[in-house]
């Protein structure tokens, strides 16, 4: 499966947020900018950059027509190192925008989290 992955100021991703006591970041991109295609699954792309070794899931989630749907993938990122992930996640078929949301979660709690608000675009088709 290819993945297209593009960044700009346009995508209303959320700052990573940090929990500093561990030193785990986690930078989150959902679909083609923050553009998904109606109905259909779209890449997020994951990255974890951790100041010491992580070893939990990734939780990936998002909001559909027919409720919450959401996956979950172990991860382990080493020291000092930054790990990419990508996971196809599901949208709402309606209109409007949709609400992609991403944790890391070691021993029981979550390290690190972030959100992006994508857009399901009509009018285009996304390529």
């Amino acid at each position: 499966m290819a993945s297209f992955v593009a960044s700009s100021p346009a995508a209303s991703a959320h700052p990573a947020q940090d929990d500093t006591d561990r030193g785990v970041t986690l930078d989150l991109v959902a679909g083609l900018d923050g553009h998904v295609s109606p109905g259909l699954p779209f890449p997020v792309v994951v990255e974890i950059t951790a100041g010491r070794l992580v070893s939990g899931l990734l939780q990936v989630s998002t909001d559909t027509d027919f409720g919450p749907s959401g996956v979950q993938i172990p991860v382990e990122v080493a020291a000092s190192t930054t790990k990419r992930y990508v996971v196809t996640a599901a949208v709402a078929s309606g209109f409007g925008g949709g609400q992609v949301r991403a944790a890391v979660r070691s021993d029981g709690r979550s390290v690190a989290s972030a959100d992006q608000t994508v857009i399901i675009d009509q009018s285009d088709e996304l390529v």
